[in-house]
C-alpha cells in the first residue's frame, strides 16, 4: 500500500499529502488538493484504520543450529502439526502441536548449504539445496516417533526452489539456465520422474488450478503457463513489472482473480495485481514495510497475505479489498533492520491458525495469529477438562488477569463447539468454563478451539452413559470444586518428549508431584507448594533434575496432597 505522512495545511485551506519517498519510477510526489478533495481523501485514508488489527503471539522459538533457510508445514492424519525447517547441515522436523511446548522430533542430515527449500506431499517431505546431493525425500509417516530419509532423487544435483502441485502429484523446481523450470511427476512419491522443462528464467513458481505462475527473476516478468498437460506447458501470458527488481515469488488468491509478487531488491514493493484478464493485468495496490524495505516471500490464505519481510519479520496484511492493502499483524523475529537478515520463510496453513516463520539466524518461530485481535495465548495460564459422574464433561481455562472478562471463548467436544464467557468469580479467579451432559462411556476429545493453537486437545474418559443435569449457573460453576483429590491422566500418553499432567484437589493442601523411573529413582520434581482446591495441570518437558533428556521407558507420577498419595503410570516413547 502507499504510506502517508501527516497532511500539511497550505495557504488557502488546502492540504498537501506526502507519500513515502523512494526511487521507483512512477512514485507519487507531494500533491496539492482543494479542501473538498482533501476531506474526501482523508475519509478514504481513514478507512484503512477500520480493518480489525489481529494479535500475533509467540508460542515458542527453537534455535539449535548455526543458520536457517526456508520452512514448510505438515499435518499428520491424526491432526498433529509439524514444522520442517531447513538448517545449514540438514532439515529439522519439529512437533508444534502443543505450541508453547514445541520440540524437535528428528534431524535429517544433508549437504551443507545456506539455501534449503522444502515442500510436502502426502507423508513425504521434499528437500532441495544449492550445494549438491540431489533432492532428499523424507518419510514422515512414523511421526511423532521419528522421521527418516526414505530416498534421494538424483535427476538433478541442486535446485534453489521447489513447489508441489499436490492435486496433480506434480513437483516443479528451479533448474538451470537451459532448463529454468523442471516438471517432475510424483506418481510414485519415492521414485520421481522428470517429464519436461520449460521457461526463460525462474526463481520460484506457484501452481494453482492447472496454471503455473513463474517469478522470472532478472527478466522482470511473471510467466503464466497452462499446465493442464504438465508434460507440455503452454505460455498464456508474460506480465512485465514496471521498474522491476529481481522478481522473487508470486502467489494467487484462492479465486485466481489476483496475484501478489515480491521482488528481492531493496525499495521494491510487494504488488497486488488484478489478473482477471491476463492480457491487461494491472497493479491494484502496493505494500512495503520499513525500515527493512526488503520483502522476501508472500503466501496468501483467504483474505490475508503473510509476508516474510527480512529485517521486519513477519507481516500480515488484509487483501480483502485488493485496492487497499492494510497491515493487520506483525512479529519481528530479528533485531537486524536492513539487508538479508531476519525472516526467510513463513507457513500459515495450519487448521489451528498457527503460523511458523524461519529466521536466518534465530531459527524457528511458532506463532499464533488471532484475526480479531482477540485473546493472546499468553493470557491463559491453564486449560483442564474432565468427565464427572453422570457423563458430564467439564472444561475450563484460567486467565492470567481480568483483562478479557466479558469476552467469549469456545470449547469443542468431539467436534461440537460450545461457547463460554470469561468471568471473574467470587474468589477473584478469572476463568471460562462449560459443563455439558449426556456423554456416553468411553473417550472424548476436548479442545480450546477459540483462541486456537494455545493448548493440545485433552482426551477425557467418561465412565457412565447416564445423563446428568448440566444446567449449572456460572456462579455454581465458579463455586464448584472437586469432591476428591486425584490424578486425572496426562496428555499425550505415550509422549515424546513432553506431556501435561492433570490433577484435582478436593481441598486446599500442600502438594508435591514428582516423576520416578521404574527403579524408584526420582527423575523430576514438578510441584512442591501449597495450592488451593480445584482442577490443576502441570507440564513436564521430559528433562530430569540435571536438565538432561530422559530416556524412553515407563515412568511413574507420584502426587502427595493432604492425606492422599497417588501414583500413575506414564510412557515416554521415542
Amino acid at each position: 500500500m502507499t504510506f502517508y505522512r501527516a497532511p500539511r495545511l497550505l495557504p488557502g485551506g488546502s492540504f498537501c499529502f506526502f507519500t513515502q519517498t523512494n526511487t521507483l519510477k512512477g512514485e507519487k510526489m507531494p500533491t496539492r488538493y482543494s479542501p473538498i478533495v482533501s476531506l474526501l481523501f482523508l475519509l478514504v485514508v481513514a478507512t484503512s484504520f477500520l480493518f480489525a488489527q489481529g494479535t500475533v503471539t509467540l508460542l515458542d522459538q527453537l534455535d539449535s543450529y548455526s543458520s536457517y533457510a526456508s520452512c514448510w508445514g505438515y499435518t499428520s492424519p491424526d491432526g498433529r502439526e509439524y514444522a520442517l525447517i531447513g538448517a545449514f547441515n540438514g532439515t529439522s522436523v519439529v512437533d508444534i502441536t502443543d505450541g508453547p511446548n514445541s520440540y524437535e522430533v528428528d534431524f535429517i542430515t544433508g549437504s551443507s548449504s545456506s539455501w534449503r527449500e522444502l515442500k510436502t506431499y502426502r507423508h513425504y517431505g521434499y528437500v532441495v539445496n544449492e550445494s549438491g546431493g540431489g533432492m532428499q525425500i523424507i518419510d514422515l509417516s512414523d511421526l511423532p516417533n521419528s522421521a527418516t530419509l526414505a530416498a534421494t532423487y538424483t535427476g538433478f544435483t541442486t535446485a534453489h526452489t521447489v513447489y508441489i502441485d499436490t492435486a496433480n502429484a506434480m513437483l516443479y523446481c528451479e533448474g538451470t539456465t537451459g532448463q529454468p523450470v523442471r516438471v517432475i511427476s510424483l506418481a510414485n512419491p519415492l521414485s520421481p520422474v522428470q517429464l519436461t522443462t520449460f521457461g526463460i528464467d525462474c526463481h520460484d513458481m506457484y501452481v494453482h488450478n492447472n496454471r503455473c505462475y513463474v517469478a522470472e527473476g532478472f527478466q522482470g516478468t511473471v510467466g503464466v503457463y497452462d499446465v493442464t498437460n504438465p508434460a507440455s506447458p503452454t505460455l498464456l501470458q508474460r506480465i512485465g513489472i514496471p521498474a522491476s527488481g529481481y522478481v522473487h515469488n508470486v502467489w494467487t488468491t484462492e479465486d485466481d482473480s489476483h496475484f501478489m509478487t515480491t521482488e528481492e531488491t531493496s525499495g521494491r514493493t510487494v504488488k497486488m495485481w488484478d489478473i482477471q484478464n491476463l492480457a491487461s493485468a494491472f497493479i491494484t495496490d502496493t505494500y512495503l514495510s520499513q525500515p527493512s524495505n526488503l520483502a522476501h516471500n508472500v503466501h496468501i490464505k483467504g483474505d490475508l497475505a503473510y509476508i516474510a519481510h527480512y529485517g521486519d519479520g513477519l507481516k500480515i496484511v488484509d487483501i480483502s479489498d485488493p485496492t487497499n492493502i492494510v497491515e493487520v499483524g506483525s512479529y519481528d523475529t530479528n533485531t537486524g533492520t536492513t539487508g538479508f537478515v531476519g525472516a526467510w520463510g513463513t507457513y500459515p496453513y495450519y487448521a489451528s491458525n498457527k503460523v511458523i516463520v524461519s529466521d536466518i539466524s534465530n531459527g524457528l518461530f511458532v506463532l499464533a495469529y488471532d484475526e480479531g485481535g482477540g485473546i493472546p495465548c499468553g493470557d491463559i495460564s491453564s486449560f483442564v477438562s474432565r468427565c464427572i459422574a453422570g457423563g458430564t464433561i467439564r472444561a475450563r481455562i484460567i486467565m492470567t488477569n481480568a483483562t478479557h472478562a466479558g469476552e467469549m471463548v469456545e470449547f469443542m467436544i468431539d467436534g461440537t463447539p460450545y461457547p463460554a464467557t470469561i468471568v471473574t468469580g467470587g474468589t477473584g479467579v478469572t476463568r471460562a468454563q462449560v459443563a455439558i451432559g449426556g456423554f456416553g462411556a468411553g473417550p472424548h476429545t476436548v479442545e480450546l478451539s477459540d483462541p486456537a493453537g494455545c493448548f493440545s486437545p485433552i482426551v477425557v474418559m467418561c465412565a457412565t452413559a447416564e445423563k446428568a443435569d448440566a444446567e449449572w449457573t456460572e456462579d455454581e460453576l465458579d463455586a464448584a470444586v472437586p469432591v476428591k483429590t486425584g490424578l486425572l491422566g496426562n496428555y499425550p500418553n505415550p509422549f515424546n518428549p513432553s506431556t501435561t499432567i492433570n490433577y484435582e484437589l478436593g481441598e486446599d493442601s500442600w502438594v508435591t508431584l514428582k516423576i520416578y523411573n521404574s527403579l524408584g529413582q526420582e527423575v523430576a520434581s514438578l510441584v512442591n507448594t501449597f495450592e488451593t482446591a480445584g482442577y490443576k495441570a502441570v507440564f513436564w518437558n521430559g528433562l530430569n533434575t540435571k536438565g538432561e533428556t530422559a530416556s524412553s521407558g515407563v515412568y511413574f507420577v507420584r502426587m502427595a496432597a493432604g492425606n492422599s498419595v497417588l501414583t500413575q503410570r506414564i510412557l515416554l516413547m521415542k
